[in-house]
């Protein structure tokens, strides 16, 4: 029996679907391939030394929102900031991250030029966007001193599963880079984590020190997609929570001053303990 042209013809089309199909998911797979292996080599050579390098000692988080102005400093901890958050003058940060242009693209000789009173802060700069623009050039990165790279998932992956081994994973990446920051402080073991500045309400507060392209980038976007970010946001610091919880158990997490991310950890609000 002999197959009618138009019968011939939809197999045909299928075949070719198929075939598109599979060349798509072989080329998926290459490059996710990929970037684990790139991962692996350069988390290795940011992170694996500080694997459980601070027990016992404690760590304070500090992001850009406006509640890190009314921070009063703990001592004798390791500061890790982000972005601008390197501007706060009363601190000396140990470490600074950072992976977006949008967060020190106001900042960027200061960021280059910042180091503390010890002179040994280490930048970490990550990538995620695979050469988007919103990623830091290489010729910034070159400019930079004590400077390591690290790989996250693709931007906004945020139902992978959150690793334990970010000295040869990528880091789980959400929509700031304060959840990368948890995953290096929680590698780190310490005592304790104190979170200063993660705001987590948008436009309503902003950053303590405004940039040149903030008012765009709260402007652009409507009431609907911040409230959409923030929920993202405070969900991607639950999902932490019981990350911490089952892979760091004796860790204290405490939130300093918190805004929007109220209850979630411990809350503590300084002016009260003053």
């Amino acid at each position: 029996m002999f197959l009618n042209k138009k019968l011939l013809k939809k197999l045909s089309t299928i075949n070719e679907n198929l075939s598109d199909l599979k060349n798509s998911i072989l080329y998926e797979t290459n490059k996710n391939i990929a970037r684990y292996q790139t991962a692996m080599y350069f988390n290795q050579k940011a992170f694996s030394e500080f694997k459980g390098a601070f027990s016992g000692r404690d760590i304070v988080i500090v992001a850009a929102g406006p509640s890190a102005k009314n921070f009063i400093s703990i001592k004798n901890a390791i500061y890790i900031g982000m972005n601008r958050s390197f501007l706060l003058n009363n601190i000396d940060f140990d470490f600074l991250f950072s992976i977006d242009m949008l967060g020190i693209n106001s900042f960027i000789e200061e960021f280059i030029n910042y180091d503390n009173s010890n002179h040994n802060c280490i930048k970490f700069i990550g990538e995620q966007t695979e050469g988007k623009n919103r990623d830091i050039p290489e010729s910034l990165f070159l400019k930079l001193k004590n400077a390591r790279k690290y790989k996250t998932d693709i931007f906004l992956n945020t139902d992978h599963k959150i690793p334990v081994d970010i000295d040869v994973l990528p880091l789980w990446n959400s929509n700031t880079i304060a959840h990368q920051v948890f995953q290096f402080a929680l590698f780190c073991n310490p005592k304790r984590i104190y979170l200063v500045g993660c705001d987590c309400d948008g436009p309503k507060s902003g950053h303590f020190v405004k940039g040149a392209q903030d008012k765009n980038m709260f402007d652009s976007f409507s009431s609907d997609f911040w409230d959409e970010n923030i929920k993202i946001l405070i969900d991607g610091w639950k999902r932490l929570k019981t990350f911490a919880e089952i892979y760091y158990p004796d860790t204290k997490i405490i939130s300093i001053n918190p805004v929007g991310l109220k209850g979630i950890f411990e809350d503590l609000y300084q002016k009260d303990a003053q």
